[in-house]
Parts: C-alpha cells; structure tokens; sequence
C-alpha cells in the first residue's frame, strides 16, 4: 500500500495519552477528533509521517499520543503497521497529484531539496521545483490545480500557520519564482470559491478567477494569458482586468499593460483521430503537422496519455517556422496531442482541439526487420494478428481479400510487397511489407560411394538478397520416406545419408512450412579400389652426407669438437624440411673420427608416403698431412646410414673428399672438394661432386672471420645447390674454440625440383692440441 492508499475512517477515537505527552505509561481520554488510518510503509518514521501530515518532524508526539505502543520508547515502527492520525486541521496546503521525471521539494527549513512523489503532501512555505524535460501537478483541496512546466519554482503559502480550518479552502496562495504554471479553480461557484487563486511574482500579482489561465514569471517580466473566465492582474498600485481569451504582460517595477487578445490557435492539416501500427516490442512514430498561424512566434506541441491533457508526456516549443514534428518512441497505447501559439510577447492561445492518436501493435509469427527503405522485410512467409487489447478492429492486406476481423489473423506467403490496410474505430493507417522469396541448393560433399560409409549432404538455404535463412519446420527428406536429421554448420546445414545398394538412385527433397525449397537425385556407385600405394626410394638429402659448411670452424686438422647443424630446405614443389643434428670429432694426432646423428627430420609438407620424422646417422674418418704455417691437406671419407621410421625407404650414401688450407700471414685459403655417391636403383650410383672456397683472416690468435661459396652439382651440369657463407671463431685462450657459421642459398631437393631455398647455421666447440 502506498501513500496514495490513505483509508479515510471517521469516528470518534479515544487513545491512550502517554507520560510526557507521548508515552503510553498510563490511560487517559484524549479529546475526540476525527482519525484517519494510515499503513506504514518500509522507511518510514515517526518524524518522517509528522513531516507528511501535519507540515512538521516535530510533531512527532501527535502519533505517540494517538497510538498505543506495547513497547517503550524509542518506539520503531515496522512496515505494514497500523496507525491511527487525528486529523487537527493543520492539514497541508495542496498535495503533488502527478510529476514526470525531474521533480523536488524543499522543507521551509531543509537543507536540502527532497525527491518528490506523488501523492506528496504540501505544506506552507514549501518550494516545488522542475527540472530539464519534466513536469508537475499540484492540487489544493477544494481541487483547484496548477500544473508546472519545466525549469519552474513555486512556493506554497496558503493559509496562515493559525488560520481555522474552515478557512482553508479560502487560502489559496502561491509565489512563481520563475518558469510557468498553467491551471485555475477547480470551480466558478462563489458559494464554493469565494476567493481567487493567488500567483504572486517577482513583477506583480495575479488574481485567477477562471478555471484554466497560464502565468509565466521572467526575470524582467511576468505574462498572463487567460483562456477560461478572468484574472485580476495588479503591479505599481494598478490593476487591470483580464477576460478569458486575452492577456498582459507586466514588466518589472511597471504597472500591467492593457489587455489584448491571445494570438489564435493552429489548426490540424489532417483533423480527426490518427493510427500508428508497428510490430511487437517496438515503438511507433507519428508526425503532428498544422496550418501556420500569422501572429506565430513559435508553437507549443503538447502529448499527454489522456484528453484532459493532466499528465503530460512531451512538452516542447518551437519556431514558428516550423509546421511539423515528428513524435518518436511511442509505446502502443491512446495519446492525445494539442498545440498552442505563442506571440512575439510570449502570450500564449488557449490550446486548439486536441487529436488523438492511437499506437497499436501487431504480432508477427516470425521475425521481421526493416529493410533499407524503412518497409519491414520477412522471409518466405509471415502471419501477422492484431494485440487483443484492440478491440473490434479490423485489417486486412489490400491484395488478399476483405477486411478481417482484428482478431483474426493475416498469412502472407505470395513473395513480393505487401499493403496492410488497418482500421481501429474511425482511424485507419497501412502498413508495407516485403516477402522475401527463399531457395535451397542441395550439395553432395565428397563423392557418393555405394558401401558402409555414410555420405555428407550439405543445404544451403538463402533469400533473395543472398543472406542466409533460418527457416521454421526445415526438413530434407529422402525417396526412401527418411526425414534427415539436420545439423546447423557455418554456411547452412549438414546431414548424413545412411548407405545405400550400389548403383542406387536417391533424391533428396527440400522443404518448410512455407512449401518445398529444391530437389536433388543422387546416383551412386560401386567404389573403385585404388592399387596399392608404392614407397618412393628417396636419397638422403644434401645436408644429411655433405658436411660441406659455408666458411671452416676450425683448423683443417683433426680436431676434438663437438657441433650443433641446423639446415633448412624450402621448395616451390614438393616437401620442404627443417633439420636438427649433433655432430662430433674425436682427435687423434693426425687422425680424425668423426660421428653425426640427425635427431629429427621435420617434413614441412607431406606427400607420397614420405615419413613425417627420420633420422639417420653418420661416420666418418679424416687424416692430415702437413703442419701449422704451410699448405695442409686433409683427406677424408664419410658414410651416411638411414634410421628411424621409413628408412627402408632411403638409401645409403658416401661422400669421400679432400680439404686444402694455405696461410699467408694472418690471411688463410681453404678448399674443398667432395664427391656425394648415392645409389639409384632405376639408373644406377648417381655421382655428385660439391666444393667449398674460403678466404679468411685471423687479428691474433683469438679470432678469425672468414668468408665462404659452396656449390654441390650434378654431372650433367644442372645446378643442385649452392650458398654463400660467413664464418667467425673465437679463440678462448690457446686450447678451446667457440665457431659460428650461417650460410644461405639456392638450390634443390631433388633432380627435377629447381628454385629451392636452403639455408644452414652451425655452433661449435672445438679442442685445439
């Protein structure tokens, strides 16, 4: 219950009086008065419900007094708790009936301004304010009303704090500080309203005698304008006297001005009531348009949710220039909208005749959405039924028969636009929609073999501008009387066809609640056995055999070592590869035996069953003849043996050759020259021979760079690989080498794979003697 559910009883109420004044210690009689009930709501308080109904916290000990607590104080009140409230005659001086947004109230002696409510009672001195975009009504108690407009402030005065209770509805009193009221008595009896409404301002005061008048307070002017009976305007000792249908200005510290006639109201270029539809969780739109009034300085649009115009949804003025406005956001409901004009001295017409305007709603079966002319838009088909609050409407498409009852429903199926006509009452309104046609393709993916294995049938469904439709009652159905089970995927749909006899025939049909999509006739077949699939003998790959490096790491002598060799391969055709190896040299004097393994053989590509990892290992031997400052020439043998998985496939390789260094001072020459001899098994060993040149320079014994070009061809002269390289050592004192080597180039895989590119870095540690 709120506080708008005020339970008015009469009677006679004897209550307890406390001990002080308000505790219920002991009985006695309290002098009958008349009591209202009110329930008391979460938040509430004694000082809160003093505050509210007589004007003031500190009347706290009234409801003490008047209610029996078994409690001793502090006595705190819970929600949903009965209390009695005499009724003084101190009640409040008006009551806040309606407001909309931005609305507060201010205490005479708060602080701070209190967010309003309705039903908030209004008490002497007590400041109403509005914001930006908001509005307000406030009602005394013999039902005279005014309603304030935004960015206005109002004070209440009323009655005397002593003033009789039988004096009240005489005492009808108020100051606008600034912005506008609108309003009157609510009665021109003067039996009932002897008195008029008071509405002072910073320029005058008005005495309103009529029923609905407006007053605007400025800073340097006040403006009357009287729609209904007459106001009495008084400033600087004068008065002048308003009828209905005329208006004054009095500007500050001036008398007011005579009065003269209000500018006339516009009126509507389409009267009578207007109909909006839209579509089901949507809001409508209606364009208010008017005949242009000669006197106009702008207009004031108002739209309120009843023809009394009490509770105001939009209020807006504009130029007089403008004739039309278009009113969004408009939930389905009645609206009632009028116009005003308002004169280069802001004296404002009597509001014209109202025109109501009606937003109903419409529940379309399946989605719709505005298409890029603003016509909805639905796919295939659509069903549409007016909402049940509408009445004994009709409707009907203008292509499809006779008008319908509202409630029975419309079914567009044609493809095409469509003209919904619509009438509720005398209002009528039509409404555009465009049926968009719809088709399926059915694909077979893969090749459709008779056999175990079932085959993937893919469905495209799309509407005519391409987009992709999610259809209700989809179903893809064979010869065979079989519904598939479809799956959505990106793209459309996906099902299986269980397998049929060879050489079977099965059509495949497409359709929704809309009707049949697309057809398609399978044949199948008996698959063919494909023959089984021969090894490719594969040589072992240039860096697996050739240890040609691109620049020396070291002395061309035996020497203990140990390296790391990393060798890429990139091909436009066929697999390219990225290998890992470890290789090391035992030194024994003059003699040298070497010993390499490749871990992993990564394949970058896979084809004709070649093995994704292998690995195969190396050995090999080298002797030195000569000495340190003269020509050094080492020759030596290396064996590569094929490992791992897939070895069967590969074959086994040498590679005998010769190394030459020469020393000029801290310049040295290297060379060498091998042979790769690969076993062919259609033609027979394949003989490759490869050579290496290095020039280098050595600062000291600590370092040595050199610079280095390799090249491995065939005998017939086509060009297998070749690279540039550059090598660096550095020497840690006279027994321990760190080497570095990176070398890049052009090359192949195989024979008939040219425009390869192959690259090798190597890192070593080397043991001088």
């Amino acid at each position: 219950m709120t506080r708008a559910a005020l339970i008015l009883t009469l009677g006679v109420s004897l209550l307890v009086a406390g001990v002080g004044g308000f505790a219920p210690s002991a009985r006695a009689q309290v002098p009958p008065v008349e009591v209202r009930t009110y329930v008391v709501q979460p938040g509430d308080s004694a000082w809160s419900i003093a505050a509210e109904f007589y004007g003031s916290g500190e009347q706290y000990p009234i409801i003490y007094r008047y209610n029996a607590f078994a409690a001793k104080p502090p006595f705190l009140l819970k929600p949903g708790q009965v209390l009695r409230l005499p009724i003084l005659g101190t009640g409040p001086e008006a009551q806040l009936d309606w407001l909309r947004r931005d609305v507060k109230a201010k205490p005479p002696r708060a602080l701070d301004w209190l967010e309003a409510h309705e039903q908030m009672n209004l008490w002497r001195l007590y400041r109403v304010a509005t914001g930006d975009e908001s509005a307000a009504r406030i009602v005394f108690e013999d039902l005279s009303d005014l309603k304030l407009r935004e960015n206005s402030l109002l004070v209440i005065y009323g009655a005397a704090a002593s003033a009789a209770r039988t004096a009240r509805s005489d005492k009808r009193e108020v100051r606008l500080e600034e912005g506008t009221i609108q309003g009157g008595l609510a009665s021109l009896d003067e039996a009932v309203n002897p008195r008029p409404l008071v509405v002072k301002t910073p320029s005058g005061q008005v005495d309103l005698l009529g029923k609905l008048a407006q007053v605007q307070a400025e800073l340097t002017a006040s403006i009357v304008s009287v729609f209904d009976g007459k106001a009495v305007v008084r400033a600087q000792g004068a008065s002048v006297d308003v009828p209905g249908g005329q208006g004054t200005v009095v500007k500050k510290g001036k008398p007011p001005e005579p009065a003269r006639p209000l500018p006339a109201a516009p009126a509507w270029r389409e009267p009578g009531p207007a109909l909006v539809a839209v579509l089901a969780g949507q809001k409508g739109t209606w364009e208010a348009a008017w005949q242009p009034i000669e006197r106009a300085a702008t207009y004031r649009v108002e739209l309120a949710s009843d023809d009394t115009f009490a509770h105001l949804l939009f209020d807006v003025e504009i130029g007089a220039g403008v004739t039309r406005l278009r009113l969004a956001d408009l939930a389905p409901g009645r609206y009632a909208v009028r116009i005003s004009t308002r004169d280069q001295d802001k004296l404002e017409s009597q509001p014209g005749a109202s025109r109501r305007v009606e937003v109903v709603q419409m529940q379309p079966l399946r989605a719709m959405k505005a298409g890029p002319d603003g016509v909805f838009q639905a796919v295939g088909f659509v069903q549409i039924e007016l909402d049940k609050e509408i009445g004994a409407s009709t409707f009907h498409a203008t292509d499809q028969g006779p008008e319908l009852p509202g409630s029975e429903p419309i079914r567009l199926t044609t493809p095409g636009r469509h003209s919904i006509a619509l009438r509720v009452g005398i209002a009528t309104t039509t409404m555009l929609v465009d049926i968009l046609s719809v088709s399926a393709a059915i694909e077979v993916v893969g090749e459709p073999l008779a056999g175990d294995v079932a085959s993937a049938i893919g469905l495209r469904v799309r509407d005519e501008l391409g987009h992709e439709a999610l259809l209700p009652g989809l179903a893809l159905e064979t010869s065979r009387g079989v519904s598939l089970p479809l799956t959505v995927v990106p793209g459309g749909y996906r099902a299986e066809l269980p397998p049929p006899a060879d050489g079977e025939r099965v059509a495949l049909r497409a359709r929704w609640l809309g009707g049949e999509l697309g057809t398609r006739e399978v044949h199948y077949r008996a698959p063919t056995v494909a023959p089984p699939a021969q090894r490719e003998r594969l040589a072992l790959t240039p860096h697996r055999v050739s240890r040609l490096v691109p620049g020396p790491l070291g002395s061309p002598r035996p020497e203990t070592r140990i390296a790391i060799d990393t060798t890429f391969a990139h091909v436009e055709k066929g697999p390219g590869a990225l290998a890992l190896s470890l290789d090391g040299e035992l030194a024994m004097g003059a003699l040298g035996l070497t010993a390499g393994l490749v871990a992993e053989d990564v394949r970058l590509s896979e084809s004709n069953n070649r093995q994704a990892v292998l690995q195969d290992l190396s050995l090999g031997l080298r002797y030195s003849f000569g000495a340190a400052g003269a020509a050094v020439v080492t020759p030596y043998l290396r064996a590569a043996i094929p490992l791992g998985p897939g070895h069967e496939a590969r074959v086994f390789g040498l590679e005998p050759g010769v190394q030459l260094r020469l020393e000029f001072g801290a310049l040295f020459f290297d060379a060498r020259l091998a042979f790769l001899v690969l076993p062919d098994l259609a033609s027979g060993s394949l003989l490759r021979p490869g050579a290496l040149v290095a020039l280098g320079w050595r600062s000291s014994p600590l370092v040595s760079v050199s610079v280095s070009g390799e090249s491995l061809a065939n005998l017939d002269g086509d060009p297998w690989r070749h690279l540039v390289g550059f090598g660096f050592n550095l020497h840690l004192g006279q027994d321990v080498r760190l080497g570095f080597a990176l070398g890049i180039g052009v090359g192949a895989a195989t024979r008939d794979e040219l425009g390869a590119v192959t690259g090798r870095v190597v890192v070593d540690i080397g043991i001088l003697d």
